[in-house]
């Protein structure tokens, strides 16, 4: 016990030296990036927004109140401090835990989670939420047993709907795992593959083992990339391209996603021909052959 203070100030100091030293911040890349994009997006209006979709959910969380309908007893804590007009442990977990996950929610330039697959930033506020009604609970069915049996009702309907939730999350998990082992054989056949945008570039996987990826962002960047084909006698190479617009990250700032994510431009076909072309759900996978002369 005398050795953690000391133990912990050096360990804090030697990892704080290393980030500065690798990300010029003691608190490295991560905080740094996190910091200059919430001074660049931060907007109360769009907080409000995420804020909801916590809460009810949207287009991308499932809401606190859906997959966790036992959330709602933190007024149950909020009526309980009003009565008594005393802190307990109870209602300052469930204190500390709310507050955790509204100044997040409302802070953070990022969605922070509440997918089918966990609460990413939110985990630490939840667990504390969570253990702040539980001890709710207990108390609530001592002191009041037949209103402590329905509050117990309730939390098992939660369990029911995170079970659900979850049950969606690996349906969509286990129905892309025959479409991306798919691309990943045709990946396989394959010496060179051409990406466009960054979108498809969570498809490389272990591909990079034995295929080149590049990624372009414009005509220019293809036509170049071609003609450095040309110039070093590659017989042939590929196009992945996903054909619809991709779906937006509500993390991602506008600029990035028009210039990295949703680009679109023909294939340069000045020294190469198409030779083969296959579809695989939206993703199209084009293989370019040399004109011989």
């Amino acid at each position: 016990m005398i050795f953690s203070v000391p133990g912990g100030v050096l360990s804090f100091g030697f990892i704080g030296v290393l980030n500065f030293f690798y990300s010029g911040h003691p608190m490295g890349i991560r905080f740094l990036v996190s910091s200059q994009d919430a001074m660049s997006q931060f907007s109360i209006g769009k907080q409000i927004v995420i804020l909801e979709g916590y809460l009810l959910g949207d287009a991308t969380k499932s809401g606190f109140l859906k997959a966790s309908p036992y959330a709602i007893l933190i007024f149950g804590i909020f009526s309980d401090l009003i009565r008594k007009k005393e802190l307990s442990g109870g209602s300052i977990l469930g204190l500390v835990g709310i507050g955790t996950l509204f100044s997040i929610s409302f802070f953070s330039p990022y969605t922070a989670g509440v997918h089918h697959f966990g609460l990413r930033y939110l985990e630490s506020g939840f667990i504390f939420l969570s253990a702040g009604i539980l001890i709710f609970l207990y108390q609530r069915n001592i002191e009041f047993p037949n209103i402590g049996r329905i509050l117990i009702l309730l939390t098992f309907l939660s369990l029911y709907y995170n079970y659900k939730f979850t049950r969606e999350g690996f349906k969509i998990l286990f129905g892309s795992i025959a479409p991306y082992l798919q691309i990943q054989n045709e990946f396989q056949s394959k010496r060179i593959i051409v990406h466009k945008g960054q979108f498809t570039n969570y498809l490389i996987g272990f591909s990079y083992l034995n295929s080149l990826h590049f990624t372009v962002y414009t005509e220019k960047d293809a036509i170049q990339l071609e003609q450095t084909f040309k110039k070093n006698r590659v017989d042939s190479y590929s196009i992945l391209e996903y054909e619809p617009e991709p779906p937006k990250d509500p993390n991602l700032p506008e600029k990035q996603f028009k210039e990295k994510i949703a680009v679109r431009f023909p294939d340069p076909n000045r020294y190469y021909r198409v030779k083969d072309q296959k579809k695989i759900l939206n993703f199209s996978l084009r293989t370019y052959q040399l004109y011989k002369n």
